[in-house]
């Protein structure tokens, strides 16, 4: 009986779990995750802030030959 008892709750609460993710995850970030990716980053910024994201700042340090770029994009968007 207990075993059963707990079988029964696992499966509660894997129901519970599916549905609330369902139902409370941000499915627009799916969308945007699944979109293709352009070549430039400053285009990615603009497709994310354009499909509601309010602002985002993004810093790529890419390694040791090459210097750290910054980009911005959205609300606030200052040009330096």
């Amino acid at each position: 009986m207990q075993r059963k008892t707990v079988n029964a709750l696992r499966k509660l609460a894997l129901v519970v779990v599916i549905s609330s993710i369902a139902l409370f995850a941000p499915v627009k970030a799916l969308f945007i995750y699944l979109a293709p990716q352009s070549e430039d980053i400053q285009t990615e910024l603009d497709r994310a802030i354009d499909s509601g994201i309010a602002g985002m700042i993004v810093h790529v340090d890419a390694g040791k030959n090459t210097l750290p770029q910054s980009y911005a994009a959205g609300l606030h968007n200052r040009q330096t």
